[in-house]
């Protein structure tokens, strides 16, 4: 990494990215584990989430929403089905397409993984200060307002 008062470069952008996708894996990792007595991964949480959040979704909404394929999320949304925490019916507005929405059984299970979710978070958040949260979170908001503005080349 440059100095502390050096201009950054590339390379330091390029070490921080591979240190947050790193710790991303890592706790990706150890969130699985905590959500496989629930019968749930990290990527089914995320599609439960995503309706628990917005509501009923299409597939094609809820992958424009993540960072999930299409095909992913129709292979998600079948387990879900399957296992009874989503339900796919018929939209109102295209009857080709169809809507995800929560069960009950689904809404109560996601309830619960969350709340166990936040709880592991708020061990892990025990710590830092909010000071030091606070002023990542604000340095990762302006790396990607200035990655957003960036045309690729």
């Amino acid at each position: 990494m440059t100095s502390k008062g050096e201009k950054a470069n590339g390379a330091d952008l390029s070490q921080i990215f591979l240190k947050v996708t790193s710790v991303y894996f890592k706790l990706s990792a150890q969130m699985d584990l905590a959500l496989k007595p629930f019968g749930l991964t990290g990527s089914r949480m995320g599609v439960l989430r995503t309706l628990y959040d917005l509501g009923p979704a299409t597939v094609s909404d809820i992958a424009r929403m993540r960072p999930v394929s299409r095909q992913g999320v129709q292979r998600l949304s079948k387990e879900l089905t399957s296992s009874g925490l989503t339900r796919l019916t018929a939209s109102p507005d295209d009857g080709r397409s169809k809507i995800l929405e929560l069960t009950p059984k689904g809404r109560r299970l996601y309830e619960r993984a969350a709340e166990m979710r936040l709880e592991m978070l708020d061990e892990l958040a025990t710590e830092y200060s909010a000071v030091e949260l606070n002023r990542l979170m604000s340095t990762l908001d302006q790396i990607e307002e200035t990655v957003l503005r960036i045309e690729p080349t």
